[in-house]
């Protein structure tokens, strides 16, 4: 249940096992405000709605339209353009969620991994002088790396002259 503080009006969202038939102390916890708040009785199907007669048929109002929303009428249960409207609105939110749901992609995460792995080649490169103190195999992991990159710019090129 929702209750609402009768000081500041700030609104609370309440488990309705929380609050006794005989009612409960409760604070706000926006103003410190403090009232005893017993359930709130929601009308049940049991009670027998009261019926008004002779209460004159009112004319049926147009949509009227905005550039951002729809503003409707209310309808009858038996009219189903508001479920229309509805199903119209949930296939846009799924058509923007998979728009934004695209992912980073399987070429793009290549590319990202080869500029990372150029760089950081380039930063222990740039001060191998500095860092072969601390790291004295340094010299022959690069060499490693540039000797692979050359058997792959090699093998590519094998291949490209196979095709032709």
């Amino acid at each position: 249940m929702i209750i609402t503080c009768k000081s500041c009006d700030k609104k609370f969202s309440v488990r309705d096992q929380d609050i006794p038939n005989e009612g409960r102390l409760v604070q706000c916890g926006s103003c410190s405000s403090t009232w005893t708040q017993y359930p709130i009785k929601i009308k049940t199907q049991e009670e027998e709605p009261k019926i008004l007669r002779n209460v004159p048929k009112t004319k049926k109002r147009k949509k009227a339209q905005h550039k951002d929303f729809d503003i409707q009428p209310f309808y009858s249960k038996k009219d189903d353009s508001l479920k229309k409207n509805k199903n119209k609105k949930k296939i846009i939110e799924k058509k923007l969620e998979e728009e934004s749901e695209s992912g980073f992609g399987f070429l793009n995460f290549l590319i990202l991994l080869f500029l990372i792995s150029i760089s950081i080649v380039g930063v222990l490169e740039t001060f191998k002088d500095q860092i072969l103190p601390f790291w004295p195999n340094l010299e022959n992991y690069l060499t490693y790396v540039y000797e692979t990159v050359n058997n792959i710019y090699i093998l590519s090129i094998d291949l490209i002259r196979s095709y032709k």
